[in-house]
């Protein structure tokens, strides 16, 4: 529809940008100048070299940004040169202050058709900013897909009741209070823009408006600050709150009086989409970067925890201290009670036990170690009374290694188990007996202590009362050096004793 512009925000794809471009929020410059505010908060910036291009299909078209040129005597940074269709069409003249709303590229009398309208920038520092574009479609272009369509206060939609009249080329305006305007749109919302004159009365005055015969919504026009102020163009009244994709009627009324600020209307903008702004952009990036930061954090501080614990058990497995007090030495097994063997051929046998101090067995080692116990020998050289030989018990000590399934022999009671002597060799040596004999010899002072200490008292090479006599079994077992508490005595030691043969 002719006197319809679509407006191409910035950070539309339909924009190509060559360079280092750089996207930034235009609230840094809303406050600069009368020109209004930026559109939709946002600014694409080059500081260096560099272009742009946008394609219509139209009659006109217009670039609007933010003007912030550096004049060094003469010298003016940036500068920049507009085509369309790869032709000059020259530039607008630089504006030594800081303006939104700016038109930078102007491009008027084309054919009604496709254009591709592009700047090229030159900067040695100074950034050329760019907000907006702006066309004229042609007939056949459908608006229902623009994101935003501009509407002038000329156009049909647009009608007002009784009390508004022309403020020249900036717009339509009213002091009535009660009068009223109409606006029909098929979009989302609409955007009320106009001028504060600095020629009428400052005093604020308000407003309401709705849409579809809703609850009125109040909004408010503030004043200028002093007469000397000046006029602020581009200026938003209100912009209404979203609404479903559809047709709608807006109905807006004015309050004010003569003595108060006038309602201007300039011009309209309609969208036909939900558009966010930059802003809303930069909060979810801002929202998304904290919650993401938080969850680090929160993964770190579990990290952390977890890693102490480790730590710390692991250490306490590791460098857990060894009761050396209560432990029993690995080569040392505790004496139990040992049945001393009777000789089979005494008529009179007289079981004896030798007891020893009774405590618990540590636990069985579990080692499969095979342990081989000589059986006890019979000596021959004391006698009894009925003129049989009597065994004489010998120490049993045991490596440390047990066998699980060991249990010491219980006392033997009424008769003693038999044991077959071997039959010795026919016709020992003479060597052999003498061997013999003294073997026997040393057998009797194992057997008679008091006999043999009585007898020898004087004689400092026997034994005393105190010692005890081993006589040793060679059974290949080995032990270690360290000696168990209860056989700390002196001992006097003989050689193991052999049979004949």
């Amino acid at each position: 529809m002719s006197g319809r512009w679509i407006v191409v925000d910035d950070t539309d794809p339909q924009f190509s940008y060559n360079g280092p471009w750089q996207l930034t929020s235009g609230s840094k410059y809303d406050a600069q100048g009368n020109w209004g505010k930026t559109f939709n908060n946002s600014l694409h910036g080059l500081g260096s070299s560099g272009s742009l291009s946008f394609t219509f299909k139209g009659s006109r078209g217009r670039l609007l940004g933010t003007t912030d040129i550096k004049n060094t005597s003469g010298l003016i940074d940036p500068t920049w040169e507009c085509f369309i269709d790869q032709k000059s069409f020259g530039t607008s003249k630089p504006f030594q202050y800081i303006e939104n709303n700016w038109a930078l590229c102007e491009w008027t009398g084309l054919d009604d058709g496709q254009h591709t309208a592009s700047v090229r920038v030159a900067s040695q520092g100074q950034y050329f900013w760019v907000d907006r574009l702006l066309y004229m479609p042609s007939d056949d272009v459908t608006l229902d897909n623009a994101a935003t369509v501009l509407l002038d206060e000329t156009d049909p939609a647009i009608s007002v009741s009784s009390g508004w009249g022309d403020l020249g080329e900036l717009g339509r305006m009213t002091q009535k209070q009660g009068s009223t305007a109409q606006v029909k749109f098929k979009g989302t919302s609409v955007t009320w823009m106009g001028t504060i004159p600095s020629s009428l009365p400052h005093a604020s005055s308000e407003g309401t408006y709705s849409i579809d015969g809703g609850t009125p919504v109040r909004y408010t026009i503030p004043g200028l600050p002093d007469s000397d102020s000046a006029d602020q163009f581009n200026y938003v009244f209100f912009k209404t709150d979203p609404v479903p994709l559809g047709d709608h009627e807006l109905v807006v009324t004015h309050e004010g009086t003569e003595s108060s600020t006038p309602l201007v209307l300039g011009n309209l903008l309609v969208e036909n989409q939900v558009v966010q702004s930059n802003s809303a952009h930069l909060i979810g990036a801002i929202v998304g970067a904290v919650l993401g930061g938080l969850a680090l954090i929160l993964i770190a501080i579990v990290g952390v925890v977890y890693f102490r614990r480790y730590r710390k058990s692991s250490k306490s497995s590791i460098y857990k201290p060894i009761n050396l007090v209560d432990s029993e030495p690995f080569h040392y097994i505790r004496p139990f009670t040992l049945t001393r063997p009777t000789d089979p051929y005494d008529p009179h046998p007289q079981p004896q036990s030798y007891s020893y101090p009774q405590q618990q067995p540590p636990p069985p080692i579990h080692y499969q170690v095979p342990i081989t116990y000589a059986a006890p020998t019979i000596l021959s050289s004391t006698s009894s009374s009925s003129g049989h030989h009597v065994v004489t018990p010998y120490p049993f000590t045991a490596p440390s290694a047990t066998a699980s399934s060991y249990k010491p022999p219980q006392p033997i009671h009424g008769h003693a188990i038999p044991i077959i002597r071997p039959p010795p060799p026919p016709g020992p040596s003479i060597p052999t007996q003498r061997r013999q004999k003294k073997l026997d010899a040393l057998h009797n002072q194992a057997t008679s202590p008091q006999s043999s200490a009585q007898g020898n008292s004087s004689t400092s090479s026997q034994p005393s009362s105190s010692s005890r006599v081993v006589i040793h079994q060679d059974s290949g077992v080995r032990l270690p050096g360290s000696v168990p508490e209860e056989l700390a005595t002196p001992v006097v030691e003989h050689p193991p004793r052999y049979t004949l043969g």
